[in-house]
C-alpha cells in the first residue's frame, strides 16, 4: 500500500493535486501583470521568472534572459509610468497560462518621432510557460512593442 502511495504521489508532481498546481501557476502569472508590469517592480521578476526566461513578441524581436526582460519593462514603464495591466480572463492547462488582458496608459511616442504622450488601451493575450515555479517562456500578442490604440469591435 505504501508502495502505491508512493507512486501517485510520484505521478500526480509529488502530492500536489493537478488543481493546486495550477492555481499555483496562475497565481504565478497574476504576478507579473499586478507587480512586475503594473508596479515595475524588477525583484518580484526575479522571483517569478527562470534566469533563461525568452518572451516572443508579434510586433518584434525575442527578448531573451532575465536581464533583458527586466531592461525592457524598464524601458516599457519608463515610456508609459501610469501602465495598469488587468487581467480579465485566465485559464491554465499542464505547464500553460493563458491571459487575456487590458494594457491601460499615457505614453511617450517612439524614439525617433517627436515627442508626444498619448492615451491608450490595448486588449491583449499572453501564454507562459511555467517550469519549476517559474516563468520560462512567453508568447504575446499585442504588447508595448506595439503602441497603436485598438479600436472597439463594431455594435451588432
Amino acid at each position: 500500500m505504501k508502495l502505491l502511495a508512493l507512486s501517485l504521489g510520484l505521478l500526480t508532481g509529488c502530492g500536489l493535486s493537478g488543481g493546486q498546481s495550477l492555481e499555483r501557476n496562475k497565481t504565478l502569472v497574476r504576478r507579473t501583470h499586478t507587480e512586475v508590469w503594473s508596479r515595475g517592480d524588477l525583484k518580484a521578476a526575479d522571483e517569478i521568472y527562470a534566469p533563461d526566461f525568452v518572451a516572443h513578441w508579434t510586433g518584434g524581436p525575442d527578448t531573451k534572459g532575465l536581464e533583458a526582460f527586466k531592461a525592457f519593462v524598464t524601458d516599457g514603464r519608463r515610456r508609459g509610468p501610469d501602465l495598469q495591466e488587468t487581467v480579465e480572463q485566465i485559464v491554465a492547462e499542464g505547464d500553460l497560462v493563458v491571459t487575456r488582458f487590458l494594457s491601460r496608459g499615457t505614453f511617450d511616442s517612439e524614439p525617433g518621432e517627436p515627442t508626444k504622450r498619448k492615451q491608450v488601451t490595448m486588449r491583449e493575450f499572453a501564454i507562459h510557460r511555467i517550469r519549476d515555479g517559474k516563468i520560462v517562456e512567453q508568447w504575446t500578442a499585442g504588447g508595448i512593442l506595439d503602441i497603436r490604440p485598438i479600436p472597439d469591435p463594431p455594435a451588432p
